[in-house]
């Protein structure tokens, strides 16, 4: 039986084009029609593409089944499709995380609509978190300026260590804002943060360049839009006066974490302690 390259390509899903390239890459070819010059392929070439298509549904690539198809040792063959069977368990594997990763922010961010603006008092996960040098200056009690980091190697190469680290573990790690009273006034520096439990089971290794902030039982939490600049964290600044005039105390930073980027949602908590 002669199959028209029309034929072919509707027989299997293809387009002309589809089945073109297959015979330019060697895996079938095609007859000429002595009588009217029209392309066409026998029943070889379509059970050759049928072998193709078997092993491309074993989650082969084409390049793969065409070598596959070639194989006549049985050994050679299962060894392939060993390596093929573990090589997709750990792609379903990384699947199943990037669901639950899905989920966990999509829980977020529907608790977060349901909270709105208010604060209630709920606990911080321990942290570990880097922040962007250029945000740190020298009223900063725990870091030095920038320029002084960078000409350091050994402070650098550890910059660089612990940005990779964290790079690695994404989505685990999140963009973050830190916010730190100091001298009357508060010092704002982005970074990225990491959950101390995520951190451990992905393996990250702290260095000098990574902060850990353990878990804090009493803060108040909340959902706020906010900005770099000063205004831009008003609705935490008055909670801030709002806590010490009722004789509480900023207990350490205020930690950020993003929640939705397009609109600077971030996930707050504020530690605090009674002074009475």
């Amino acid at each position: 039986m002669r199959y028209r390259i029309g034929e072919v390509a509707q027989l299997f899903g293809l387009s002309k084009g589809g089945v073109r390239y297959l015979e330019q890459r060697g895996f079938i070819h095609s007859y000429r029609d002595e009588n009217n010059s029209y392309r066409y392929y026998d029943r070889v070439q379509v059970t050759a593409i049928k072998k193709i298509r078997f092993y491309q549904a074993l989650g082969f690539s084409l390049e793969e089944a065409a070598v596959l198809v070639k194989i006549k040792d049985s050994g050679q063959l299962m060894d392939r499709m060993l390596c093929k069977e573990h090589e997709l368990a750990t792609q379903i594997e990384q699947t199943r995380k990037m669901i639950g990763a899905l989920k966990a922010h999509t829980g977020k961010i529907s608790a977060a609509k349901s909270l709105g603006s208010s604060w209630i008092t709920a606990h911080r996960p321990a942290m570990y978190r880097i922040s962007v040098w250029e945000d740190l200056d020298s009223k900063s009690e725990s870091h030095q300026k920038g320029p002084d980091k960078a000409s350091d190697p050994v402070t650098y190469r550890e910059r660089m260590e612990a940005e990779s680290s964290f790079i690695s573990c994404i989505p685990n790690v999140l963009l973050s804002i830190l916010i730190r009273k100091q001298e009357g006034d508060y010092l704002i520096a982005r970074g990225s943060c990491i959950e101390e439990a995520d951190a451990q089971r992905l393996g990250v290794a702290p260095n000098s360049q990574v902060d850990y902030y353990p878990r804090h039982t009493d803060c108040y939490y909340s959902v706020v839009k906010i900005g770099l600049e000063k205004q831009g964290i008003r609705h935490i600044t008055d909670k801030v006066d709002d806590m010490e005039s009722h004789g509480e105390m900023l207990s350490g930073d205020i930690i950020g974490r993003m929640l939705i980027e397009g609109e600077a949602y971030h996930e707050i908590w504020i530690p605090f302690k009674r002074t009475c």
